[in-house]
């Protein structure tokens, strides 16, 4: 199966100008792609059912989110009043969202590490980068957010900030 001519039109559609998809978008599908590194890793590793369940379910979550994102934003750029406060809120609930998911498992993960088998540890690692690249981009969508649609400045820049000064290199 080749995945390469839909990830193609998402990569096309991406780099357009007036295009749904933007950061928030890409930092979904990152996040996913991540989490299906990290799944590999465990799965090769030992069957942790616990963690392995919570990977598949984030990234059932977030990949529905890849589409979504972009909708509220295009949708957030033409309202007006009430409406546009709306949706701004839940594109930054998504954002946030992601953000924290991000932290829980970077965390969580770095204890598993010594128990990664040494042959699969470069997906682990992978899928780690993703996740801290994830992070880096929440703090400057938020940021991004407040500059385009003119809002206060999210509380959660400076927690995502905090977060990474132990996990982001």
């Amino acid at each position: 199966m080749s995945y390469k001519r839909d990830f193609n039109k998402y990569l096309i559609e991406l780099a357009k100008k007036n295009s749904r998809y933007g950061g928030g978008s890409a930092l979904c599908l990152a996040f996913c792609i991540g989490l299906s590194l990290l799944e590999k890793a465990l799965i090769f590793s030992f069957e942790d059912k616990k963690r392995i369940n919570l990977l598949k379910n984030l990234r059932k979550k977030f990949l529905s989110l890849v589409d979504e994102d972009g909708k509220l934003f295009m949708s957030a750029l033409k309202a007006k009043g009430k409406r546009r406060i709306f949706l701004i809120n839940k594109i930054q609930k998504i954002i946030i969202n992601l953000g924290v998911s991000c932290y829980n498992i970077l965390i969580d993960f770095k204890s598993i590490e010594p128990n990664i088998k040494n042959s699969i540890k470069s997906d682990f690692y992978i899928g780690l980068d993703f996740l801290k690249l994830v992070l880096k981009g929440c703090i400057e969508n938020l940021e991004a957010n407040s500059n385009i649609f003119k809002i206060k400045r999210s509380k959660y820049i400076d927690i995502f900030k905090d977060y990474g000064k132990d996990i982001i290199c």
